[in-house]
């Protein structure tokens, strides 16, 4: 597949860094794990903060594809981000409130503070979605197909293309 947008494919395996995550384990010192360990001349953006997790490895991957495909930096949005270690990862906040103070030098308190404000807006947005998301599934009856003994992906793709034209309904991918 050929784009022309920064794009970040996460791993889905046990030992990937969405497998650690979803395992509770892909929180930790920046260094401190196989993943980040192999790059010994790593120079960490000051803009992320310093410890390895899910949103900050995301964070400082799309920085450098951003970087290299020339995106002016100044549109790049790090209050998400912010948000989400502060709220997740309090045992790391003091790096999180380091790459917050450095923004702030950068860009001044003002404008750090109105982003801020913004990226608790959306993260409280982003909870509240997951929570309906909960309710809908829980409540709601929705119809699943399970796709089973498949030896790879080719040939799931092939029985699902099969299951989708025999049945004559839609699939609604959702990009998030």
């Amino acid at each position: 597949v050929k784009i022309d947008f920064p794009a970040i494919i996460p791993g889905a395996s046990g030992v990937s860094g969405a497998g650690q995550s979803a395992q509770g384990k892909h929180v930790g010192g920046l260094r401190d794990n196989s993943h980040m360990g192999a790059f010994k001349n790593l120079k960490w953006d000051e803009r992320i903060p310093e410890f390895y997790s899910v949103p900050t490895v995301w964070a400082y991957s799309l920085l450098k594809a951003v970087e290299v495909s020339g995106i002016d930096l100044n549109k790049v949005n790090f209050f998400s981000l912010y948000t989400k270690c502060l709220i997740y990862q309090r045992q790391f906040s003091r790096f999180t409130t380091a790459s917050i103070r450095h923004y702030i030098k950068a860009h001044g308190l003002l404008p750090t503070s109105i982003g801020m404000l913004g990226g608790c807006v959306f993260e409280a947005w982003s909870i509240f979605c997951k929570l309906c998301d909960r309710f809908k599934h829980r409540y709601m009856s929705i119809k699943k197909f399970v796709i089973t003994n498949q030896s790879d992906t080719l040939s799931a793709s092939a029985a699902l293309e099969v299951y989708v034209s025999d049945s004559l309904i839609a699939l609604d991918f959702e990009f998030k």
